[in-house]
């Protein structure tokens, strides 16, 4: 076996911090499975396979996630860039992985152009130059943060969006703030939402009496 690529030797050493913030908690591991999955890291059923069991985050669990990136990076060093790529994002769960990020940075390879992400790698950008997204398309998270901005009652938002009220409190226990909940909360109804739908966000809101909201929305996007 040849040398390891400086992109491997980063990754792998960064993997005791990575595997620390996925034992945070079912939020931390199905936000980062979604974000392998959009990034092409991990198959779909992987990605299922990973979220869908319960009982402790244990360290089988986590490596069914990391041992198919670390093959990835392996095959083709560009899949680092990927990677890292997940945690520039502006999702609120990436908020908690600030020393996965300094560690990911401090082994980062110098002297390299980074990845830059195409709307292959990752529906859940916005299009460029600010265009908003296309009526019927499916809702990604950087525009659903945006919209939903003033919705101060998540809880009964992620109601209305079918999670159950044990999940909402689990989010609640694993988050400190009001708008990470909410963000948290909109992820895992992207991640666990193949149907996932502007019209049922539209419906939500009537339904928690945001019927001002809704009506732009729904003009907007449906």
């Amino acid at each position: 076996m040849g040398e390891k690529s400086p992109e491997l030797k980063a990754l792998e050493e960064c993997l005791p911090v990575l595997e620390q913030f996925l034992a945070g908690g079912v939020v931390e591991l199905r936000w980062f499975a979604g974000k392998l999955q959009q990034k092409s890291l991990i198959t779909k059923p992987a990605a299922d396979a990973a979220i869908s069991r319960h009982g402790t985050i244990d360290a089988e669990r986590i490596g069914a996630l990391l041992k198919p990136v670390v093959a990835q990076v392996m095959l083709d060093e560009d899949c680092f860039y990927k990677f890292l790529d997940i945690f520039k994002s502006e999702d609120a769960l990436s908020g908690c992985c600030k020393k996965l990020t300094k560690a990911i940075e401090k082994h980062k390879p110098k002297d390299r152009q980074e990845h830059k992400p195409t709307k292959a790698d990752d529906e859940a950008t916005s299009k460029p130059g600010g265009e908003r997204q296309a009526r019927g398309a499916r809702p990604d998270i950087k525009t659903l943060r945006e919209e939903l901005d003033e919705v101060t009652d998540w809880k009964g938002l992620g109601l209305q969006l079918s999670i159950k009220y044990a999940k909402l409190d689990q989010i609640e226990q694993d988050n400190h703030r009001g708008t990470q909940c909410k963000d948290a909360m909109l992820n895992i109804w992207l991640t666990n939402t193949e149907s996932a739908s502007w019209s049922h966000v539209v419906e939500a809101l009537i339904r928690i009496d945001h019927k001002v909201l809704a009506s732009d929305i729904k003009a907007k996007y449906c």
